[in-house]
């Protein structure tokens, strides 16, 4: 008890972003977790958040720094149209870019692997020819998202630092405080899918296609941009990228693999190749081969829609791991001694096949019971599928 009392007076004494007087943390809970966002628009537009300089701790199994096919960098300054076309991985970003958010630490589990941890900072901008929202930093996750482009090409750029952190229970939290500005107001952001996660892509190919072919497809799509196996630099990366994208076009499009082997072999070997070395380029060939001349059409869909993102995170913690988790949870929040956060967040994900169903609730009770534990006036609104943009 005294402890969380010293941790309650380490927030809010760090704190120099004040509370409107009276009034309790918002603490608002969605199903989707872009649907957060409004509220934070709205928070922002009634003064209870700053307009800018904002930073948002984000627990998540995912970064969510993606953003969606094709999205114009001035689509932020219409948020009602922006709220629309955002989705669950790709709701961080455009409000850096209006100027918002300017630092974001991600507090990952254990099986989270698509940042390597550290600190980066690079510009959030409009590219001066697609009009594209674009970024700076060229590391593999923004490669693959086709989000990357040379700060150069870049307009009313917004510098953004991230602070990529994993959370186990015991872990080196202190050392978080060295990202954070003193001065800014904090957004607490909790992804309960951070606790325990599907990949509902990989779990989908398990159950129409069995667990042998599921990972099949995931070495194929995937075994090559694994954060820890890349070793190609960034014009190669993308060099790699465009090529596998057009090669799975032709062989999913044009159906080539309905063609003899040696066809099908002569086709995928360049590649597959430099991408996986001599002797297992061969075998993945066939295997794939055989693989694809075995299933149905609509499964062949599947495969096409699910393959790229089969390497997401996929583990469903027991028990025992989700309470690790919880306690890593609470300990990070104490002991870091971030400021009382102006606003928390949390999203329930499990509707979309991320956060386990069966584990969802007793997830989210145990989360909001920690948070009430540490800050008594957590003032918490539940909302369902049905957010409306106001």
């Amino acid at each position: 008890g005294e402890f969380l009392k010293v941790a309650r007076f380490q927030c809010g004494s760090r704190n120099r972003w004040e509370r409107q007087a009276g009034s309790g943390i918002q603490c608002v809970v969605t199903e989707n977790h872009q649907d957060v966002l409004p509220f934070i628009y709205k928070a922002i537009r009634q003064k209870r958040l700053p307009f800018s300089g904002i930073t948002v701790v984000h627990f998540d199994s995912h970064p969510d720094l993606g953003f969606p096919d094709d999205f114009l960098a001035d689509t932020v300054f219409d948020p009602h149209r922006m709220f629309q076309e955002l989705s669950i991985a790709d709701f961080l970003l455009p409000p850096v870019y209006a100027g918002h958010i300017s630092h974001l630490v991600w507090c990952r589990p254990r099986w989270a692997k698509q940042f390597k941890e550290g600190l980066y900072t690079f510009e959030v901008g409009k590219h001066r020819e697609s009009g594209l929202l674009k970024v700076s930093c060229d590391d593999p996750y923004f490669l693959d998202d086709r989000s990357f482009s040379p700060v150069a090409e870049l307009l009313n750029c917004k510098p953004l630092s991230l602070y990529v952190k994993t959370v186990e229970p015991n872990g080196l939290p202190l050392q978080t405080l060295r990202y954070i500005p003193i001065t800014s107001a904090v957004i607490l952001d909790v992804d309960l899918d951070f606790f325990s996660t599907y990949n509902p892509f990989l779990q989908e190919l398990i159950s129409e296609l069995g667990e042998e072919s599921a990972h099949l497809i995931q070495e194929v799509f995937c075994g090559w941009r694994s954060p820890d196996e890349i070793s190609l630099d960034t014009n190669e990366y993308i060099r790699c990228q465009s090529e596998f994208t057009e090669l799975i076009r032709q062989i999913m499009s044009e159906s080539a693999f309905r063609q003899p082997l040696h066809t099908f072999q002569n086709l995928c070997e360049p590649l597959f190749k430099r991408l996986f070395g001599m002797q297992r380029a061969f075998e993945l060939i066939q295997l794939f081969y055989t693989l694809l001349n075995g299933i149905e059409e609509n499964q062949l869909h599947l495969v096409e829609k699910a393959g790229p993102h089969t390497d997401l995170p996929n583990h469903n913690s027991n028990q025992k791991e989700i309470e690790s988790c919880l306690e890593a949870f609470r300990q990070f929040l104490c002991e870091s001694a971030l400021p009382e956060p102006a606003m928390i967040t949390v999203a329930r994900s499990s509707i979309d096949g991320y956060t386990p169903a069966d584990q969802i609730e007793s997830i989210q009770k145990s989360t909001l019971s920690i948070l009430k534990d540490l800050w008594t006036d957590v003032d918490v609104k539940v909302y369902g599928m049905d957010v409306q943009y106001s």
